[in-house]
């Protein structure tokens, strides 16, 4: 039991530690940890959409902890690209994009169609640039009128 409220403790630490705001070698310690101890702990804890400061590192530990078993969390990437300038944005296009297109498509799509009805041009641009990055056509979605949203795009 001593053990196990150790990891509890060391895992909270270093779910704090992913913000930019600690020094280098402890943010890439916390993600270190964070990624080799993944079937710990509730890995959705690393992702807090209130915490900007740590997402960059969060979707560093979500490329570590890797696929399939990072599956639960790519929708935390997704979610990013509303603002590609967003920190871990960029690099969470990379990691969707190394990903089998038949993995990301359905997340693209679901995306697709809530940043439609919310009418966020930015975030089916961050959507429009992952599809491109991927190489995606019409063809490749379930849905040919989800492909003509990408028109609504802001850039």
């Amino acid at each position: 039991m001593k053990d196990m409220n150790k990891s509890k403790s060391d895992i909270n630490e270093a779910i704090e530690k992913l913000d930019w705001s600690y020094a280098l070698p402890d943010q890439n310690s916390a993600v270190a940890l964070l990624s080799s101890m993944s079937e710990q702990y509730d890995t959705q804890l690393i992702f807090d959409k209130k915490r900007k400061c740590t997402w960059e590192n969060a979707v560093k530990v979500i490329e570590l902890i890797g696929y399939p078993k990072n599956a639960a969390l790519l929708h935390n990437i997704i979610w990013l690209l509303q603002d590609v300038n967003w920190p871990g944005a960029l690099h969470g296009i990379e990691i969707l994009a190394a990903l089998d297109k038949r993995v990301v498509i359905p997340l693209i799509e679901e995306a697709l169609f809530e940043a439609d009805e919310k009418d966020d041009s930015m975030w089916i641009g961050g959507l429009k640039m992952l599809s491109n990055r991927l190489k995606l056509t019409c063809e490749d979605f379930s849905d040919a009128e989800l492909w003509a949203v990408f028109t609504k795009a802001d850039f």
